[in-house]
């Protein structure tokens, strides 16, 4: 059998990947045997995988797992952390352009995010949605990050610049969205000018470039001339 390496009761629960598994030339086959036995809950990761193959995105699976390539930093990040499972199996595009397109590979630094939140918020108007991609944003760098994180492709020191940026991208976005929104609305208030300036100071750990994935981000608010 092409995967025997795996335990047998596994047939009956993940119907899905047992499947992948037959289709596979022997060696390839018992290769990704072995390194799903490597992570550290084989079962959960087995049982992830079965759940992403019976999504239509399962093409995208197939494609990752037979590619040696894009298959080990798949399986970290899948069977090192449930939430980073979460965030992909909600968001199964993502499977194409953060590993097909190896964009997990890819360290992103400030400007690049504030960059790609800029061209994501171009033309939108409605709160709601401004938020819904603030939101879908964090998750996918997230991903990226924790991915990057849990093959070894980033040192703590990385991760936690890559976290303290994507706050304060985050922030930067949301604070132009809505002085836009609200300038548009209401007008400036009465008594500021045009160029009065409003500045978010970040404190503790987002200042200081040590934010982690459960880090809360401390923020204090001022405008001119305060």
């Amino acid at each position: 059998m092409a995967n025997d390496l795996l335990p047998p009761h596994l047939t009956r629960i993940c119907p899905n990947l047992m499947e992948f598994l037959s289709q596979l030339p022997v060696e390839t086959s018992q290769q990704l045997d072995a390194e799903i036995l490597d992570t550290p809950n084989f079962k959960a990761t087995a049982g992830r995988l079965d759940d992403l193959l019976r999504l239509p995105s399962a093409g995208f699976v197939h494609t990752i797992l037979s590619d040696s390539a894009m298959r080990s930093s798949f399986l970290a990040a899948v069977g090192g952390s449930r939430f980073l499972f979460s965030i992909l199996f909600r968001n199964p595009h993502l499977l194409e352009s953060l590993f097909i397109r190896h964009e997990f590979e890819l360290r992103k630094g400030r400007e690049i995010k504030e960059q790609d939140l800029q061209d994501l918020l171009r033309g939108i108007r409605d709160t709601a949605d401004a938020n819904r991609i603030l939101r879908l944003y964090k998750e996918e760098e997230y991903l990226r990050m924790g991915c990057r994180d849990l093959a070894g492709l980033a040192d703590v020191v990385e991760v936690m610049e890559e976290l303290s940026d994507l706050a304060a991208a985050s922030i930067q976005a949301a604070v132009s969205f809505h002085q836009r929104r609200l300038n548009v609305k209401h007008g400036l208030p009465p008594g500021v000018a045009e160029d009065t300036g409003f500045v978010v100071i970040g404190l503790g750990k987002v200042s200081g470039g040590e934010l982690n994935f459960s880090s809360d981000v401390d923020i204090m608010y001022l405008r001119g001339p305060e």
